[in-house]
């Protein structure tokens, strides 16, 4: 060790200068130099044994040969990081295939060129700035591996990385979601600390003199490492100050990478708008690591991906950032994710299953633009909850915007079904959709077809009646009525040879012989809007499917709103039947749009096609004029909110559904937004940002 004011880094980082072995000394360095005033404690050591050994253990369990040729890259690799990666080694076996990851993916980068000019800094060698006692509170403790920062003359460009390491397709969703949150508690620590502008820090200055004497040093490393050219550094050093000492741009992206040898199956090209690489044992080859997997060879086995570190498992969900700053990501390299296996149909008998052709796995929506001029984007997938709700005082654009998001769907191959309850969607379809007049009857039953009575039979009777009670304002015994005679109309069609479903009429008639014989009534006088207006059509036969191209249900024509309200109610159930029979292949099959959804807001089936319909590709977007409206798990399932003006007291609860910035009223700022203008908050961006809305 030595403590010196003068000598440190330098002296053992060129030790053939002094004589000495160019692999002899591995190197730590504490971090207090930042400051400038303290002492230089710097760590060496000549024993390379040790580490041989540990290395050796992690390189094994990754499925990298252990020989000394490719030994010696990894610890090269590491101290082109820090030295202190080489000394932190021997804490855990879970350390050293970080830090084996970390060593495979500079040689990585270095061989494709992509670290030229590039400042590295390791995060987890500056607790005083990243660790979980630096943070603020509302702050995750999660952070990535490293920041890969290119120093530019119209600014600063930061690459905020996270590697892993796995061994086989386990668990795969999971791993690109640790990676995402710890990249975005990364960039969003970032923001806040050094380039906060709404409001900007007190202590702002202060701050970004921290990070400018954190690049100067690792500036100065990287002309040892290799990465930045010795005659640049002087301009660099230069440059490094005049960014942070004034308000240049500052650019700071996210990108994922993720070491298995095997291969890419199943891990996502991108997530939550974040690309992830995979780096297989063809690309180690090419970075001159020697593997004992051959390049297209895939194992059977299934692993468990690594223990996360300490700073990793405590489990908070990471925040996006505020919008001060945009991510650029670059290209993802690894291969798209593959489709799960479908699960079997359920036992009900419905309509065959027809998928559409060219159902994408994702679509991206820009909304509008934040108030730093960048695109707020909803990314629509599989993944996460897919789906929306919508809320505003009429005027401000909430239409639109729904019109808007049909719009880039249905360019983007994705089929919408929307109930229009003012006939002007049906006016202007989107490209490609069917209009339906549900005046003239729509064309499916409210029955289901089935073979034989027993459990199937009496769920679907149940789940009948509780539609036909919620349209008709039943209570519970006339309810029970319902039920009954949908059972016993049953009974009286099934013949065992194909599935049989009574009629309206049907069912009508056996309600009144079960609350005769009950000495009941009023149940069959109250659903007559159900019965007698022709709702469905004669020769309903279950034909019914919006996913070709999509349609508008126009109930305009439709003079009662009891009858409308039956018509979207039996139209949800009838999209919650059948797309049980549809594969789970991770596709986007249909969204289902609806405006003026107050009308439908305590819906039965809403909730329950919100809950399940994702896995089965299903897409909901409901808007409304108050949040009030909504069955509480309809909100609770939307995983994006786009808010418009809304007056008090609806603005105080519709603020307490987004996450603002800490001191914020939202309510107030709700209260004070111009049409055409939201806040919006998304899964990939939970923090609300006031967005203009595209027309």
């Amino acid at each position: 060790m030595t403590l010196d004011r003068f000598v440190g880094l330098d002296l053992y980082e060129d030790p053939l200068t002094i004589g000495l072995g160019s692999q002899s000394y591995m190197l730590d360095y504490a971090p207090d130099f930042i400051e400038g005033l303290s002492h230089r404690l710097t760590v060496t050591t000549k024993h390379r044994a040790e580490v041989d050994r540990i290395l050796e253990r992690a390189m094994d369990e990754l499925g990298l040969d252990a020989v000394n040729q490719s030994v010696t890259p990894i610890i090269d690799n590491l101290l082109a990081i820090s030295g202190r990666l080489v000394l932190r080694l021997q804490g855990s076996d879970s350390f050293a295939r970080e830090a084996v990851s970390l060593a495979a993916l500079i040689a990585h980068l270095n061989a494709r060129r992509k670290l030229e000019d590039t400042i590295i800094v390791p995060v987890d060698s500056h607790d005083e700035i990243f660790g979980r006692a630096a943070r603020e509170p509302d702050h995750s403790a999660r952070r990535c591996d490293l920041l890969l920062v290119r120093v530019q003359r119209n600014g600063l460009r930061i690459e905020c990385v996270e590697v892993k390491s796995r061994k086989a397709a386990a668990l795969p969703t999971q791993l690109a979601d640790d990676i995402v949150d710890q990249l975005a508690a990364t960039k969003k620590l970032l923001v806040s600390r050094f380039f906060a502008t709404d409001p900007a820090r007190v202590d702002a200055t202060l701050q970004r003199a921290r990070l400018a004497g954190m690049l100067h040093y690792y500036a100065d490393r990287a002309v040892v490492s290799g990465t930045l050219p010795a005659d640049k550094l002087a301009d660099v050093h230069k440059l490094i100050d005049r960014h942070l000492e004034g308000s240049t741009p500052v650019e700071i992206s996210m990108h994922g990478y993720v070491i298995s040898l095997h291969g890419a199956a199943g891990i996502p090209a991108q997530h939550r708008q974040v690309p992830i690489a995979v780096l297989t044992a063809a690309d180690l080859g090419q970075a001159g690591f020697s593997t004992k997997f051959d390049a297209d060879r895939e194992s059977p086995e299934d692993f468990v991906p690594e223990t996360p570190r300490k700073e990793d498992s405590d489990g908070a969900p990471a925040e996006e950032v505020a919008p001060a700053l945009g991510a650029t990501p670059t290209e993802a390299e690894s291969q798209p994710e593959p489709a799960p296996a479908a699960k079997p149909s359920p036992t009900v008998l419905g309509p065959e299953s027809k998928p559409a052709a060219g159902q994408p796995d994702g679509v991206d929506v820009v909304l509008g633009k934040d108030g730093q001029g960048s695109d707020v984007v909803w990314s629509v997938a599989t993944k996460g909850s897919p789906h929306a709700f919508v809320v505003g005082i009429p005027g401000q654009g909430k239409s639109v915007t729904t019109r808007r998001v049909v719009r880039l769907f249905s360019e983007a191959g994705l089929p919408a079904l929307l109930l229009d309850f003012h006939g002007d969607m049906a006016a202007d379809p989107p490209k490609g959709a069917s209009v339906l007049d549900a005046s003239q009857g729509l064309p499916f039953s409210p029955f289901e077809g089935v073979l034989t009575t027993g459990p199937v039979l009496n769920a679907l009777a149940f789940e009948t009646a509780e539609i036909v009670a919620y349209v008709a304002g039943l209570g519970e015994i006339q309810q029970s009525h319902v039920y009954k005679a949908i059972q016993e109309a049953y009974v009286g069609v099934i013949n065992g040879e194909s599935p049989q479903a009574p009629t309206v009429e049907q069912f009508a008639d056996t309600l009144e012989i079960v609350e005769a014989a009950a000495k009941g009534k009023h149940a069959r006088e109250r659903i007559r809007p159900l019965t007698d207006f022709g709702l469905f059509a004669g020769n309903a036969a279950g034909t019914f499917d919006p996913r070709e191209g999509g349609m508008v249900i126009d109930v305009s024509s439709i003079t009662l709103e009891q009858v409308q309200l039956a018509a979207g109610a039996f139209m949800l159930r009838k999209i919650y039947r059948d797309m049980f029979q549809w594969p789970q292949d991770g596709t986007l099959k249909l969204a289902v749009v609806l405006d003026e959804a107050h009308r439908l807001a305590k819906d039965v089936t809403l909730p329950k096609l919100m809950k399940e319909g994702r896995k089965y590709g299903v897409v909901i977007v409901v808007a409304s004029q108050g949040a009030a409206d909504f069955h509480k798990d309809v909100v609770g399932n939307a995983g994006t909110k786009i808010i418009f003006r809304t007056n008090f007291p609806a603005s105080k609860q519709v603020a307490g559904y987004l996450r603002g910035r800490s001191g914020q009223d939202l309510s107030m700022e709700i209260e004070k937004l111009g049409v055409g203008q939201a806040y919006v908050s998304t899964p990939d961006s939970p923090q609300a940002r006031k967005t203009h809305m595209e027309p």
